[in-house]
């Protein structure tokens, strides 16, 4: 989770690659509380 969440930050082009390639989980993760993991990465 913190993992792919660092480089969110800096490059939001990498989050969508990498959301999309661990698998749809990740994306179904970030969809379902878009609010709650947002203050929580930041």
């Amino acid at each position: 989770m913190g993992r792919w969440t660092a480089p969110s930050m800096g490059r939001p082009e990498q989050v969508g690659g990498r959301v999309s390639g661990p698998g749809p989980v990740t994306t179904g993760v970030v969809y379902s509380s878009p609010l709650e993991r947002r203050p929580l990465s930041a």
